[in-house]
């Protein structure tokens, strides 16, 4: 989890690609912590690591466009994953639609279980 800070991951995500290769399948979650701008910052800089996934670069709840935005910047490579903050059955399909989230993490204990 990198949070908001994802200048402050760089230095771990090289230590980790250092110490490991691509022997390791990275994936990052910002815990819904960074704007659009950040966010697009992230994407930007996602082959140095190779990553597998971005997770929640934006607020569950960011507008559509922004989510879009990101997913447009990170392109086929970088996927974006989401889900375990989205609530209802809505917002999942708004998220399936938009076709900016191709990772889909629905949370079973938030949602009542198995």
């Amino acid at each position: 989890m990198i949070g908001a800070d994802w200048q402050a991951a760089v230095p771990v995500l090289e230590h980790w690609r250092a110490c490991h290769g691509d022997r390791l399948a990275l994936m990052v979650d910002a815990n819904q912590a960074l704007d659009r701008t950040q966010a697009l910052q992230a994407v930007r800089t996602r082959r140095e690591f190779g990553l597998l996934w971005l997770e929640e670069p934006l607020a569950a709840d960011a507008p559509a466009d922004d989510w879009c935005a990101v997913a447009d910047a990170a392109g086929d490579e970088l996927p974006l994953a989401a889900g375990e903050n989205l609530r209802g059955a809505a917002a999942f399909e708004r998220a399936i639609e938009s076709g900016a989230v191709r990772v889909l993490q629905p949370d079973v204990i938030k949602w009542g279980g198995f």
